[in-house]
């Protein structure tokens, strides 16, 4: 843990600025190969991986009066800033997927769940398009293994 707080944090501004492709239906890969690496790097992990939950947003104090959580202030400031980051690198036609999340583990597993399923569609049609080139009458498959 002291090594990661060795590593400058990168302002949301200047975050924004450095994904410079915008997510469509055709280019998640691309897009999450981005956006992981960068909010690993900007401590964001717990958050992404789902292992920092939501605190309870009031406690009791000693004295059994209730009162604000101070831990799901800063929870859920750093979620909202998180979220707004991801949405800012999203297209119209990927904000439709989630635009009724609160919160930046729904945004990532809407998206990560909508775009897998279509990235997976991606490489099967291509790579039925690549078994069904042909090279003169043999097969690419044929004609490599004839070479």
């Amino acid at each position: 843990m002291a090594a990661e707080s060795s590593i400058p944090l990168i302002p949301l501004s200047t975050m924004i600025h450095m994904v410079n492709i915008k997510l469509t239906s055709a280019n998640y890969l691309l897009w999450h190969a981005q956006i992981e690496p960068l909010l690993i790097t900007q401590g964001f992990l717990l958050h992404l991986d789902g292992s920092s939950p939501c605190p309870s947003r009031e406690i009791t104090t000693p004295a059994g009066t209730k009162s604000t959580n101070p831990d799901f202030a800063t929870w859920y400031f750093r979620d909202q800033l998180i979220r707004l980051f991801l949405v800012s690198t999203l297209t119209e036609e990927s904000m439709a997927v989630v635009i009724v999340c609160t919160s930046f583990r729904d945004v990532w597993t809407s998206l990560t769940r909508a775009c897998s399923h279509a990235s997976k569609a991606r490489e099967l049609s291509l790579k039925d398009d690549l078994l069904s080139v042909k090279r003169g009458d043999l097969s690419v498959s044929e004609s490599i293994c004839c070479e």
